[in-house]
C-alpha cells in the first residue's frame, strides 16, 4: 500500500514537472518571436537612420531673415 502511495504521489509530480516545463518552452517560444521582431524593428530603424543622417537640414527662415 505504501508503495502505491509513492508510485502515485511520484506519477503526478513528474506530471507537474513536465507541464511547467513544456510552459517555461512555450514562455520561451514566446519571449523568442518577441525579440526578433523587435530586433528586426531595430535593424530597420538603423538602416532608415544611415539612410537619412546625410540629409543636411538648413533652416531657410533663419538665414533669410
Amino acid at each position: 500500500m505504501n508503495l502505491l502511495v509513492f508510485f502515485i504521489l511520484f506519477t503526478f509530480a513528474n506530471l507537474f514537472l513536465f507541464l511547467a516545463l513544456y510552459q517555461a518552452l512555450r514562455w520561451y517560444k514566446s519571449i523568442n518571436k518577441k525579440l526578433a521582431v523587435l530586433e528586426e524593428i531595430t535593424m530597420e530603424m538603423a538602416e532608415l537612420q544611415k539612410k537619412f543622417s546625410n540629409f543636411k537640414v538648413e533652416d531657410n527662415y533663419l538665414k533669410h531673415n
